[in-house]
């Protein structure tokens, strides 16, 4: 429903999101353990604050992906990818990575 501002997809949910499927309405946005997919641009909404990607997550995000009302942005355990030049929106507060990243992210989210 479009009143909904917190939605978490349960330990096995590992399905493709198409954009214009989630709320507007969402703030707080959590992938259970096994979700594993691409998330495209325009998929996440306009107001989403928090986003927590689950312990299997580790697939590239493209620059616009992320919505620029982010401020808390968690990976989980497996996420191991480059994070690419303005991937990053400027509203992020606070940023978790997962145990095996070790590929580079730029921090100063430049091109």
């Amino acid at each position: 429903p479009n009143s909904l501002t917190t939605l978490k997809f349960g330990y096995y949910f590992n399905q493709v999101i198409l954009p214009g499927t989630l709320p507007n309405s969402l703030t707080t946005l959590t992938f259970g353990h096994d979700f594993n997919q691409v998330v495209l641009p325009g998929t996440l909404p306009n107001r989403l604050t928090t986003l927590t990607f689950g312990y299997k997550f580790n697939q590239v995000i493209l620059p616009g992906t992320l919505p620029n009302s982010l401020t808390t942005l968690t990976f989980g355990h497996n996420f191991n990818q480059v994070v690419l030049p303005g991937t990053l929106p400027n509203s992020l507060t606070k940023l978790t990575l997962g145990v095996l990243k070790k590929k580079k992210i730029n921090l100063n989210n430049e091109f």
